[in-house]
């Protein structure tokens, strides 16, 4: 307020002293050829000082707009993480789904609600074989989310040691995440982007990995004992260790032998 006064005040002081300054009275006979030029001067001043305050007005808009709106974010951010440590599941899903729909409205809140849904299913404790309603929920956000958000700075999720048994993950991606001991038996993984990923002692028996991209990934001691990986990409994968057996499904022509994979009966 103190600065649009200020700001009145000196545009005032402008259209009453400065068009004694800025007319040109050369070649005017008379006084009233004067004064009409004055006013003429005073006329555009008063345009040109119009013109600043609504500029400067219209920046003040825009600036108490963002102010606002990131208000509203901060709040909506803190009331949907709240809502996940409810003991009523329909309110841990309205925060998941509040919270997908923060990271896709927002760059700058992406990484950050990523990390608090992964932090989330890590927290979750062991279940049973099939994947609690919430977690489900976090994996189809996680799989939904807007990659290009994620363009030259893509997060490195973690989900060691989280128990996603029977997720449906079709084409989920997952590049350079943390899933060391991760439980994935029985997991849909189709066409998931595991490039680089860390699958370091997961279990991943009875997995469907078909047409997964899992170049650079690493799969030590990896159980993989009925994992379906036909069509997998695993140019790379560091596979030493990694436990097979005869219902596993390689991509044709692979030798997981020579891989450093190991048949167990």
């Amino acid at each position: 307020m103190a600065t649009a006064a200020l700001l009145a005040a000196l545009a005032l002081l402008i259209v009453r002293w400065a068009p004694a300054w800025l007319d040109d009275p050369s070649g005017l006979k008379n006084a009233d050829q004067r004064a009409a030029e004055r006013g003429r001067v005073r006329t555009s001043l008063i345009t040109l000082a119009a013109g600043a305050v609504a500029a400067i007005g219209a920046l003040y808009t825009a600036r108490t707009f963002s102010l606002n709106r990131r208000g509203q974010v901060t709040e909506r951010f803190t009331r949907a993480v709240d809502q996940l440590a409810s003991r009523e599941l329909s309110i841990r899903l309205g925060g998941i789904y509040a919270l997908e729909q923060l990271a896709a409205d927002s760059a700058r809140e992406h990484a950050t609600i990523l990390e608090i849904l992964t932090a989330f299913v890590r927290g979750k404790g062991k279940g049973s074989a099939t994947p609690a309603a919430d977690v489900q929920a976090v994996v189809t956000v996680l799989a939904r989310r807007r990659l290009a958000h994620e363009r030259g700075r893509p997060p490195a999720l973690d989900l060691g040691e989280a128990d996603l048994r029977s997720v449906r993950a079709e084409g989920l991606v997952l590049r350079g995440a943390r899933l060391t001991r991760a439980r994935l038996e029985d997991a849909n993984l189709l066409a998931a982007d595991l490039r680089d990923a860390g699958l370091v002692e997961a279990h991943l028996e009875r997995a469907t990995l078909r047409r997964a991209d899992l170049r650079g990934a690493h799969l030590q001691r990896a159980w993989l004992a009925g994992a379906n990986l036909a069509e997998a990409k695993l140019g790379d994968a560091n596979l030493q260790g990694a436990r097979y057996d005869s219902l596993t499904v390689w991509p044709d022509g692979f030798d997981a032998g020579a891989a450093g994979a190991e048949s167990i009966p």
